[in-house]
C-alpha cells in the first residue's frame, strides 16, 4: 500500500505552499493519513498559527490518498509554477498531456522531489530496474512544462558499452541548442542519460552532473538545462541462475574457473546487469527509485487495457476487469 508522509513545499510564485500528505485534527495533533485513529504527534502547532492556517483556507485534514489525476496534476502545477488555464466558475485547471500515464501518489512524490532536486542544483541520479518507470515520469514532468507552447524539452541519450565521449558531448550540445529556445519560454530543458552505468564514459557523466563542465568547459548556467542519468542497479544473480546459464553455456564464463571481465572483486557475468563502477562523488547522489509494486503495476495493466478497448463496442465489467488484471499481473 502507498503510503503518504507529510510533507510541504514552497510554490513556485514563493507566496505560497503545498501540504502534501499533512493531516493535523482539529486537536492539533498530527495524524496518520491511512489510519486517522493514529497520532503520530500530538500538539504538532500552536493554536495561533491552526487558526491563521485554517483562516487562509488551508484544507489541514485533506486525504491525498483520495485525489484524483486533475487534482494531482493541479498541485504539480503549482509547486513547479506551470501556468494553468481559467475553467469554469474561474478554477484554474490544466491539461492533462497524457491521459494513459497512470500518476499515483508515489510518482507525484517522485516528480516533486526531481523537481525540487532541479530547484537547489542538486544533481538527479535514479537507480532502478528497467521497466519500473523512470524514463515515463521524467518524459511526463516534461510534457506538464512544455505542453502549453508545444515545444520539445527532453532529449533522450540511450547509452550502452559503445556510447563514447564524442557521442555524449555530441548530444549536449544539441541539448544546449535547444535550452537556449526553451528558456525564453521560461521551461527547463532536460538531458536524460538513460543506462549511464554501462558506459566507460561513466566519468564524463560525473563531470557533467557534479561540475557542469565538460573536459573542463563550464556549461552555460543561465538557460535552465538540466541532467537527469538513469543507472541500472549493481544486483548479483541467484546462485540457482547462474547454474542454468552456465549449463547451457551463455555468458563470458564457460567453466567457473575462466573468469574474463569483473567488477570489483564479482565476475560481470554473475551480475544481472552489464555495468560499470560508479565514481565515487555520485554515489552519495545515487536516489533509489525502487521497484512497480504490485498495486501500481495493476494501475498499469488497467490503463493498457482500456486503451486498447477505446470506444470499441467490447465493454468490461468492473469485477471481469479486476481478474483480467490480477492475471495479467501474475504472468
Amino acid at each position: 500500500t502507498q503510503k503518504c508522509q507529510p510533507y510541504l513545499y514552497f510554490n513556485e510564485d514563493r507566496q505560497s505552499m503545498t501540504f502534501l500528505g499533512v493531516q493535523v485534527s482539529n486537536k492539533r495533533n498530527l495524524i496518520d493519513p491511512l489510519k486517522s485513529s493514529n497520532v503520530l504527534e500530538k500538539k504538532i502547532i500552536s493554536k495561533d498559527l491552526y487558526d491563521t492556517l485554517i483562516r487562509n483556507r488551508v484544507d489541514l485534514q485533506d486525504d491525498c490518498m483520495k485525489w484524483d489525476k486533475a487534482k494531482k496534476i493541479s498541485v504539480l502545477a503549482n509547486v513547479m509554477g506551470i501556468i494553468q488555464n481559467s475553467g469554469e466558475h474561474g478554477k484554474l485547471v490544466i491539461t492533462d498531456p497524457d491521459s494513459s500515464y497512470v500518476l499515483t501518489i508515489d510518482n507525484l512524490k517522485k516528480i516533486l522531489a526531481i523537481h525540487m532536486r532541479f530547484r537547489c542544483n542538486i544533481p538527479v541520479i535514479i537507480m532502478g530496474e528497467t521497466g519500473c518507470g523512470k524514463t515515463r515520469l521524467v518524459y511526463y514532468m516534461c510534457q506538464l512544462q512544455s505542453q502549453q507552447i508545444q515545444r520539445s524539452n527532453m532529449r533522450i541519450l540511450k547509452m550502452h558499452g559503445g556510447t563514447t565521449d564524442q557521442d555524449i558531448i555530441k548530444e549536449l550540445k544539441e541539448s544546449i541548442k535547444l535550452a537556449r529556445g526553451n528558456a525564453l519560454h521560461d521551461i527547463d530543458t532536460v538531458l536524460f542519460f538513460d543506462e549511464a552505468n554501462t558506459s566507460h564514459s561513466i566519468g564524463l557523466i560525473k563531470e557533467i552532473l557534479c561540475d557542469r563542465r565538460v573536459n573542463g568547459i563550464p556549461i552555460p548556467g543561465n538557460i535552465r538545462l538540466q541532467f537527469v542519468a538513469a543507472c541500472n542497479p549493481y544486483r548479483r544473480r541467484s546462485g540457482e541462475m547462474l547454474d542454468k546459464l552456465m549449463t547451457a553455456g551463455l555468458g563470458s564464463i564457460s567453466t567457473r574457473g575462466k573468469v574474463i571481465e569483473k567488477f570489483g572483486k564479482i565476475p560481470l557475468r554473475e551480475l544481472v546487469y552489464r555495468v560499470v563502477e560508479l565514481p565515487k562523488s555520485l554515489l552519495p547522489l545515487v536516489w533509489d527509485f525502487g521497484q512497480l509494486n504490485r498495486e501500481v503495476e495493476e494501475s498499469y495493466i488497467r490503463e493498457i487495457i482500456n486503451g486498447h478497448l477505446g470506444n470499441s463496442a467490447i465493454v468490461l465489467s468492473p469485477n471481469l476487469l479486476k481478474r483480467i488484471t490480477e492475471i495479467l499481473s501474475i504472468t
